[in-house]
């Protein structure tokens, strides 16, 4: 996915007061263990933002996402206590658990960042809509991707030979967020 290239994996160690770390797929289930909550799509921006919340000492995570219509539990709080069970202090993790998608997830951040200096952690596909959303809030995001799903190496001779749902599904990302981009530029926020 060409997206997925825009912005290489952060690494710089340069202090920053908040790493943000936006909402994906989830759901709850107190039974299961932490991280057993979160869909493919949320669980390495989750990991990602504890990398680089380990990084960056004295940074705060902050995660973002409401509850879905059918759950109880907000995402913000199933990726917090993903956070809180592999070690990230309480005290050092702020939930968002209002917005319902990437506008609401930027003003809900512009309110407490401000102009201080924040990683913005989303999947790669997901991270130049993301970066135009936030620019457009009066933020100024340092990109940090996580979840690259584009593959470069070489495949197996049986993963050519038949078709995949897995590459399917990189598809299907590809068409959401051309598909968002999109409609960001006809609402005129691009």
């Amino acid at each position: 996915m060409p997206s997925e290239n825009q912005y290489a994996t952060y690494q710089d160690t340069t202090p920053v007061d908040y790493i943000v770390v936006l909402g994906g797929g989830y759901t709850y289930n107190p039974d299961w263990a932490p991280s057993s909550n979160l869909f493919p799509n949320s669980l390495p921006r989750v990991t990602e933002g504890i990398r680089l919340y380990r990084q960056h000492p004295g940074a705060k995570l902050i995660f973002t996402g409401a509850a879905a219509i059918s759950n109880p539990m907000p995402n913000a709080k199933v990726a917090a206590m993903v956070a809180e069970s592999l070690g990230v202090p309480e005290q050092d993790i702020i939930v968002l658990a209002q917005a319902k998608d990437t506008i609401e997830e930027a003003q809900a951040v512009a309110q407490i960042a401000g102009q201080k200096k924040l990683l913005l952690v989303t999947s790669a596909n997901h991270l130049p809509r993301a970066m135009t959303i936030f620019q457009s809030e009066g933020l100024n995001p340092i990109p940090a991707p996580a979840n690259q799903m584009a593959t470069l190496g070489p495949l197996n001779p049986w993963e050519k030979a038949f078709p995949s749902a897995y590459y399917l599904s990189h598809s299907e990302r590809a068409w959401y967020e051309a598909l968002g981009s999109l409609w960001l530029k006809v609402k005129g926020a691009d």
